[in-house]
C-alpha cells in the first residue's frame, strides 16, 4: 500500500478510538450520576456525640424528697406571731394550696411566700407548658410564683409539686373555681386575667404578674398581705 492509503488507515483507527473512548466515559460518567442519585443525601448531625451520655431520671420518690443542702424555710415562733395578726386585716379567699408538697412551714402548715409573682389564669390549666412564660420571669427575678386558675391537671400540679420539693423554682398551685373571685385577687395584686389561648401562645407581657407583700396559704384558705395591710 502507498504512504497515503496508511495514512488514511491510521486516521480512521485513532478517530474510532477516540470517539469510542468518549462514549464509554460519556457512560462512565452516566453510571456514576445514577449511583449518587440513588444514595441517601450526605449532611452532618448536630450535636452527634460518639459517646452520648445517658440522661438522669428522678423516680417519683426522689421527686417527692426534698433533697439536702437546700435553705430551711421554717418560720420562727416570732414569724409565725407576727404574720398570724397580719392575717387577721388581710383578703382572704376560700382556696388553699393543692398539696402538703408546697408547705413551708410545718407547724402551721402555711405556704408562705414573700412578694411573689402572681399569675391569675381565666381558663383550666391543660399543660404545664403555658407556665413557661411565667416561671422565666420568676426565676429571672429570682422571686417565687403563686399560680391561680379555676382547675389543672394533675401533670400540671405534679410537676408544680416537684419543682418547689427539690427547690428548683418556689411556687404555688391555688384553684380558685370563682371567676369572680379571680377578678378580685386580679385587682388586689395588679394582675391581668390571662386566657388560656395567650398561655399557649407564649404570649405573657412581665406587667401582666401582680404581686404583694406576702402570700399565705393552708390547706383551706388564702391570704394577700399588701404592703399597707
Amino acid at each position: 500500500m502507498s504512504t497515503a492509503i496508511w495514512g488514511i488507515i491510521a486516521v480512521l483507527v485513532i478517530g474510532t478510538a477516540i470517539v469510542g473512548y468518549g462514549w464509554w466515559s460519556d457512560r462512565e460518567t452516566n453510571r456514576r450520576r445514577e449511583a449518587a442519585l440513588a444514595l441517601p443525601p450526605e449532611r452532618d448531625i448536630p450535636g452527634f456525640r460518639p459517646e452520648p451520655v445517658n440522661p438522669e431520671y428522678l423516680s417519683e420518690l426522689q421527686a417527692s424528697v426534698r433533697p439536702e443542702g437546700l435553705a430551711a424555710t421554717e418560720l420562727s415562733a416570732d414569724a409565725r406571731h407576727e404574720l398570724t395578726e397580719r392575717l387577721k386585716g388581710s383578703p382572704s379567699f376560700p382556696a388553699g394550696w393543692t398539696s402538703r408538697a408546697f408547705i413551708t412551714d410545718r407547724t402551721t402548715g402555711w405556704c408562705v411566700l414573700p412578694e411573689p409573682l402572681v399569675l391569675v389564669c381565666a381558663d383550666e390549666l391543660a399543660d404545664f407548658r403555658e407556665l413557661l412564660p411565667a416561671l422565666r420571669h420568676a426565676k429571672a427575678s429570682g422571686r417565687a410564683l403563686v399560680i391561680v386558675s379555676p382547675d389543672a391537671t394533675s401533670a400540671v400540679d405534679a410537676t408544680l409539686r416537684a419543682n418547689m420539693v427539690q427547690g428548683t423554682q418556689s411556687c404555688l398551685l391555688v384553684l380558685l373555681a370563682d371567676p369572680g373571685l379571680r377578678r378580685s385577687l386580679c385587682s388586689l395584686t395588679g394582675a391581668d386575667l390571662m386566657p388560656a389561648d395567650d398561655l399557649r401562645a407564649g404570649f405573657l407581657p412581665e406587667d401582666s404578674l401582680g404581686t404583694c407583700r406576702t402570700w399565705i396559704s393552708d390547706e383551706d384558705d388564702s391570704w394577700v398581705i399588701l404592703e399597707n395591710s
